[in-house]
């Protein structure tokens, strides 16, 4: 299915910007954590994601994902057997992800067909769970200094990220 992640992103934007609908039509905008100001801000947990998702490709990927991917993964500065890791158990995460999704979006279908909301909260539980479990594998396979350098160059893109803030900005 190639529109799986139109769907996850129409519902993010529908949750994220309406609002539940027992809430009052009046809101403000949720602020913005900027990671070039503040990564300290961002979560390791959606660092990590992030980087997963941007990095990560299925297992038959064209010739232009995978220089697009070995030049992100060169910039870990691991060595090439821990890159070779990394690229396998990114390729596990990709397909995980990507039936995650679809199986959403399969659940959202059919919550929408009977006029109820899916269950978004659900979806982002087993989304962090997949993440943690991604970042758990690799920490068991990585060299220690694989792990290092990887977490390292996870934490120093957070500065290139931004995400709302899930407090609201403390109104």
């Amino acid at each position: 299915m190639k529109h799986w992640l139109t769907y996850v992103f129409a519902f993010a934007a529908l949750v994220f910007c309406t609002g539940a609908p027992s809430q009052q039509v009046h809101h403000q905008e949720s602020p913005v954590i900027d990671g070039a100001v503040n990564p300290e801000l961002i979560p390791d947990l959606t660092a990590y994601r992030l980087w997963f998702t941007s990095v990560s490709r299925g297992p038959n990927p064209s010739d232009a994902e995978v220089q697009r991917q070995s030049f992100q993964v060169n910039k870990t500065r691991m060595t090439a057997d821990d890159q070779k890791i990394l690229i396998g158990v990114l390729t596990t995460f990709k397909i995980q992800y990507q039936n995650l999704i679809q199986s959403f979006n399969e659940e959202a279908t059919a919550a929408w067909s009977r006029h109820e909301s899916p269950n978004f909260a659900a979806f982002v539980l087993q989304r962090d769970l997949l993440v943690q479990s991604t970042r758990d594998s690799l920490k068991g396979k990585l060299t220690p200094g694989g792990s290092m350098l990887l977490d390292a160059h996870i934490q120093s893109e957070k500065r290139h990220m931004h995400m709302s803030d899930p407090k609201g900005g403390g109104q």
